[in-house]
């Protein structure tokens, strides 16, 4: 009796912890908007406090490794830091430097719960996950490449939660294959995704639209490309089970509807970005909200036979439920703010080109330099924020012969690189746990050629483009 007394205690408690941490993450968003919208009048101050708050009223929501990893980058930021004695402000800085990460991930939650109840997300999962062989791996990926670009990982998650309860052995390997490589390929240019808001943020005066195209035109690539592998590493012997053909109604206008969803929101973002002028996490926070709340109240008017309503109440639980696995990437992102703050304190930048050029590394060659040394560090376990906020702090563009633009597009191609390559990624984890097997082998033996071979095709593309831009050789 006392025992079952105490469990009631403990679930109402930690439900109040995650309707605190909730609170304190929506009250953190608010203010960081604020302070985009009327900078300078301290709002930021109370941001990073709420953020603290969000953190500290869960802690068992961030993984052991996460809380290890987080704290020995602060202990080596802080001591980089106190060789300058500029302590403070690297703490601050990596404090205010994880608003953005908050408020675009937040926002991007928002538009979790009606992308999911929505019938014609349900639609296009339904047809994606029932082709043919032949057509399957690249339809896949396409599929997860553009659902993740609007919703992150939310589309992904739900392609991937069909594949599990559909496909078994190898052939679920290779789904689960397409789907985490087309949804990595959207970092090298989809607005909602954390890289996009950390790149811009390094490059003050780098807008979105700047980099678009070309990244779009890199993702493509590292989909066919995966198709490739996929076509010519199959195993012989592999067979698929005889599949009843699925009946499905409403396809294309299922597939319409999501179109336009996908280009009133990207354009608005488009939009909105070049009217407020506002940083690209607060213009997407303000965007999606909007965006996220038209949406619901659509799917509330809407009565579709044999799929259920959507519900306030399912809403603000899958928000808060959503909100509560954003706290371990919070603590790496403040770790990876306050160790890249220490390191540019303390290591000179000039120092770095000029021991890189000793070994030949100078103006076109940063840029296979750096993409290997970012997979590098991801195939030991760190997050590819980690080296990119270092490289965005100590390797300013102007100082390696390269643009703006160019930096951006390698650090974007190399964050999703990393995202499959690394065995700690959020990513790996899910979709080893999916398929039953290691991380470790997920990351190196099943992703180790493809991600070398995104590498040679992303030095290969953005050395052309830092070409088209009038850079040298």
């Amino acid at each position: 009796m006392q025992t079952a007394t105490e469990d009631i205690g403990t679930a109402k408690s930690r439900r109040l912890a995650a309707r605190v941490g909730a609170l304190a993450c929506l009250a953190c968003c608010v203010l960081a908007v604020g302070e985009g919208l009327f900078p300078g009048i301290g709002l930021d101050r109370f941001a990073v406090g709420f953020l603290l708050l969000y953190i500290v009223s869960e802690p068992r929501k961030v993984l052991r490794s996460q809380w290890i990893m987080g704290l020995a980058l602060i202990a080596a930021g802080i001591a980089l830091a106190a060789m300058r004695d500029k302590v403070a402000s690297a703490l601050w800085q990596g404090g205010r430097g994880t608003l953005m990460f908050i408020l675009l991930f937040a926002s991007v939650t928002l538009l979790q719960y009606p992308a999911i109840r929505s019938p014609s997300m349900q639609v296009v999962r339904i047809i994606v996950t029932n082709l043919p062989p032949g057509r399957r791996y690249l339809w896949l990926s396409l599929a997860s490449h553009f659902l993740s670009a609007i919703t992150n990982f939310a589309g992904f998650a739900l392609l991937a939660s069909f594949v599990a309860s559909s496909a078994a052995g190898e052939l679920r390997k290779r789904m689960a294959l397409a789907l985490s490589r087309g949804f990595v390929a959207a970092s090298t240019w989809s607005p909602f995704f954390l890289a996009m808001a950390v790149v811009v943020s390094l490059m003050p005066t780098l807008r979105w639209v700047d980099i678009a195209a070309p990244g779009i035109v890199l993702g493509m690539l590292l989909i066919v490309f995966g198709a490739v592998c996929d076509r010519f590493g199959k195993r012989g012997d592999t067979v698929e089970e005889a599949r009843v053909p699925v009946v499905i109604e409403g396809k294309q206008a299922a597939m319409l509807k999501l179109a336009a969803l996908s280009l009133i929101l990207v354009g608005a973002v488009a939009a909105f970005d070049a009217i407020a002028h506002l940083s690209m996490s607060a213009t997407i926070a303000i965007v999606v909200t909007v965006f996220s709340l038209g949406w619901f109240l659509i799917l509330a008017a809407t009565r579709t036979p044999g799929v259920p309503r959507v519900s306030w109440s399912e809403y603000g639980s899958s928000l808060v439920d959503n909100v509560g696995g954003l706290r371990g990437l919070s603590v790496l992102f403040i770790a990876a703010n306050i160790f890249g703050q220490g390191v540019s304190s303390a290591v000179d930048g000039q120092l770095l080109v000029a021991a890189a050029s000793k070994i030949g590394v100078s103006g076109v060659l940063w840029i296979p330099f750096l993409m290997f040394v970012i997979a590098a560090t991801s195939i030991l376990g760190l997050h590819s924020v980690i080296m990119i906020v270092i490289i965005g702090h100590t390797l300013p563009p102007a100082a390696i012969g390269l643009s703006q633009q160019t930096m951006a597009l390698l650090m974007l191609a190399s964050w999703g690189i990393g995202g499959v390559l690394s065995p700690l990624s959020n990513l790996t984890l899910y979709a080893a746990n999916m398929l039953g097997q290691s991380n470790w082998s997920m990351a190196w033996r099943d992703n180790g050629f493809y991600a070398f071979g995104c590498i040679v095709i992303s030095t290969v593309v953005i050395v052309g483009f830092h070409m088209m831009q009038g850079g040298a050789l």
